[in-house]
């Protein structure tokens, strides 16, 4: 398991800032700014061969889950990189 940064959460900072550039703002005047969404994903893989038992309650509320075969919501999904749809 791991957070990372939005990464469509950045280019839309990303445009943000090309625009005040385009804009004629002076590049030291803009402020340095920290991401504020992280996503979370779930390697499955990696955690089954660790022995680990992820919750669904875990799994549901991640961003992203990739790894082996993985059943989630009746549905028995392929090895490879899925998101799952949050249930709220």
């Amino acid at each position: 398991m791991s957070y990372r940064m939005s990464f469509p959460d950045v280019w839309r900072r990303a445009a943000t800032y090309v625009d005040k550039l385009l804009k004629g703002a002076e590049p030291a005047a803009l402020p340095v700014e920290q991401p504020t969404k992280c996503e979370l994903v779930i390697n499955f893989k990696t955690a089954q061969a660790l022995g680990l038992t992820i919750p669904s309650t875990v799994l549901f509320q991640a961003d992203e889950v990739r790894g082996s075969w993985l059943r989630v919501g009746g549905k028995q999904w392929p090895e490879l990189e899925i998101n799952v749809m949050r249930m709220r």
